[in-house]
C-alpha cells in the first residue's frame, strides 16, 4: 500500500463507484482496494480517520473550484497525527485509547446499511470482538464478533464517536 509520509498531504475530493458521491479528504495510503485517509465534513471540519478496504473509489480530484475552496477553509494544523492506516492500525489504536470505532461490514452476502458505533473488546485470529453503542452512548452487554475480513469501512475519532466517548456511560 502506497503511504504518504506527510500526514498534511494534498486536500481532495474522494468519488466512489456512483459518482454522485464523494467525501473531502487527505489520502494516506491508497492502492487498488484499499484507502485511508482523513476526512472532512462539507463545512471543511475534521471528521475523523477513515480506512476503506473494498473497491469504491472511483476517482481522486485534486484540484477543482470545491477543492479549492476547502483548502482555504480547513484547518490543517488542528487536525491530531495518528499513525494509522491498516485495519489492524485502526483496531489498535481504539484498544490502546479507548476509542470508539464506526464499523461497516457485510454479512453472509447482505451489507448492514449502517454505520456500527462500537467499543473494542479483542482482536484475535481474525476476529473482532466488541460491544455496540445505542444513540445514546449506552453500551449494549452482549459481547458480539465479526471476522476481520467482512469489515468493509472502519472509522475512529469521528465527530459522533468524540460525543460518544465524552457522555458514555459503561
Amino acid at each position: 500500500m502506497k503511504k504518504n509520509t506527510d500526514i498534511y498531504g494534498e486536500i481532495c475530493e474522494i468519488f466512489y463507484y456512483n459518482m454522485d458521491y464523494f467525501d473531502v479528504g487527505i489520502v494516506l495510503s491508497h492502492n487498488d482496494n484499499k484507502i485511508s485517509y482523513i476526512d472532512f465534513n462539507i463545512y471543511g471540519e475534521y471528521n475523523g480517520y477513515v480506512y476503506q478496504g473494498h473497491k469504491a473509489i472511483e476517482e481522486i480530484c485534486y484540484d477543482d473550484r470545491y477543492v479549492r475552496f476547502m483548502k482555504k477553509v480547513i484547518n490543517k494544523e488542528s487536525i491530531p497525527k495518528l499513525n494509522i492506516s491498516s485495519k489492524e492500525e485502526f483496531i489498535n489504536y481504539a484498544i490502546k485509547n479507548n476509542k470508539v470505532l464506526s464499523i461497516f461490514y457485510a454479512k453472509k452476502g447482505t451489507v448492514d446499511l449502517d454505520y456500527l458505533r462500537i467499543k473494542v473488546i479483542d482482536f484475535k485470529e481474525d476476529y473482532l470482538f466488541y460491544q455496540r453503542y445505542n444513540n445514546y452512548a449506552k453500551l449494549y452487554k452482549p459481547i458480539r464478533k465479526t471476522k476481520l475480513n467482512q469489515i468493509l469501512t472502519i472509522m475512529v475519532d469521528t465527530k459522533y464517536g468524540r460525543l460518544i466517548e465524552k457522555t458514555r456511560n459503561e
